[in-house]
């Protein structure tokens, strides 16, 4: 019996060496080395970070810290999410909120299905959103409104595309031009049924002989009219769509934007 129960542990541990599980992060989805939460707090955001991570397949992290110490915004924060191993597919896919407090800084940076999900413009909502908060001392309630909007944009990512709606422009266009050609050939034929008009090129047939006599003749100028039109502006929303992506100092591609609070 002792020798079958050997066998069997050995077979299983041979399994585990020949298969590998997936790197999985031990790092916390909350770390608040700035002590901005309280302890009820903290827990409540990390079950809402981990609830939404493990749903999203996609890691959503907060991290506040005292300050930078003269490094970069983005450089801090993609290097704690790579040197921290965060993600949860292939693609190491998620989305980190840093918050240094001396600067007064923050910063997102995206990765894997987090670049896709949002673009420079989601990022820029997001983050004055998340500003708002913080500026008012409200620290819970900006990272819970963090985690909502990386849901939000991590669903609209994964949603399948909207099938195509009903061609009622085209068809409108179509309508009209058919209803113009029906219109012009009714048109021809009831004029050519008008054998006893003829076209006048004055009014005389109209005035009886000697009845209008023409004793005053000048020209008077009445008024001018001007039409001003106001010259098209730019407008930044059409610049909204694009993506920024650059490369961290491990070699993987991240997103992301930040800004002061």
């Amino acid at each position: 019996m002792k020798r079958t129960l050997s066998l069997i542990i050995l077979v299983l541990l041979c399994t585990a060496l020949v298969f590998p599980c997936g790197a999985v992060s031990t790092a916390p989805r909350f770390v608040d080395w700035a002590g901005l939460l309280s302890a009820g707090e903290a827990d409540s955001l990390l079950y809402r970070l981990d609830d939404l991570s493990e749903s999203q397949q996609a890691d959503i992290v907060v991290v506040t810290i005292p300050s930078l110490n003269g490094a970069w915004a983005q450089d801090y924060a993609d290097d704690f999410y790579d040197d921290n191993g965060y993600g949860l597919d292939s693609d190491n896919s998620g989305i980190l909120l840093l918050v240094a407090m001396a600067e007064g800084e923050y910063y997102i940076s995206t990765t894997g299905r987090g670049i896709s999900a949002l673009n420079d413009h989601a990022v820029s909502e997001i983050g004055s959103e998340v500003a708002s908060y913080l500026s008012s001392g409200r620290y819970a309630d900006a990272f819970i409104r963090f985690a909502d909007l990386c849901d939000y944009y991590l669903t609209a990512e994964a949603a399948p595309p909207v099938p195509q709606s009903f061609p009622w422009q085209h068809n409108l266009v179509i309508s009209l031009v058919i209803a113009l050609v029906l219109a012009l050939i009714v048109t021809v034929v009831m004029k050519g049924k008008l054998k006893s008009v003829h076209r006048a090129t004055t009014a005389a047939s109209y005035v009886n002989p000697g009845s209008m006599k023409l004793t005053v003749s000048r020209d008077m100028f009445l008024y001018s009219q001007v039409a001003r039109h106001p010259r098209p502006k730019d407008n930044p929303s059409n610049r909204s769509g694009g993506t920024s992506v650059h490369v961290s100092s491990s070699g993987v591609s991240h997103g992301g934007g930040g800004g002061h609070f």
